[in-house]
């Protein structure tokens, strides 16, 4: 995700360039106007982009629980219905409505790949992904020690449905 957060920021300051070079010529209150609004919407872009971010995947008592600096989201253990965890990289996912992120501090939100089908995505890297299966659809994290957080989730979404 660095990499990519990297190339946006450039982006955005390629942009900025382009709308002063671009406004060079015309009136200052135009220009000013034109470079401030260029700055506003790439603001507002990055801010949208970092607040819904996925920082860190966590098993509490409840559920699991993806933090972000907006709110956390938590999914409750008794709507997991199978776990599959997976080290290879998703393949090409498209974002479906309402969208999300696809690498701009992480990546969040709708998408829906051949592989994985119509799913919630909830990652800070694209490789070591863990799929949960739940009552409402496919939601996908990466957490930073996947084989211990498979192995714990299993552990406690089978103690939750247990009868």
């Amino acid at each position: 995700m660095t990499i990519m957060t990297g190339i946006i920021l450039v982006l955005f300051a390629s942009l900025v360039l382009s709308v002063w070079l671009a406004f060079a010529t015309a009136p200052r209150g135009i220009s000013v106007l034109a470079l401030l609004l260029a700055i506003t919407v790439c603001i507002a872009i990055a801010a949208v982009a970092y607040l819904y971010t996925p920082t860190a995947v966590a098993l509490t008592f409840h559920g699991i629980r993806i933090e972000r600096p907006i709110g956390s989201v938590e999914f409750p253990y008794a709507v997991v219905r199978s776990v599959q965890s997976s080290d290879a990289w998703l393949g090409i996912s498209f974002k479906r409505p309402p969208g999300g992120n696809s690498g701009f501090f992480g990546i969040w939100g709708a998408f829906t790949s051949q592989t994985l089908g119509n799913h919630t995505l909830y990652g800070t890297k694209a490789r070591g992904a863990v799929a949960i299966s739940t009552t409402d659809g496919t939601i996908v994290v990466t957490p930073d020690e996947r084989s211990r957080f498979t192995r714990d989730l299993l552990d406690r979404a089978a103690a939750r449905n247990e009868p």
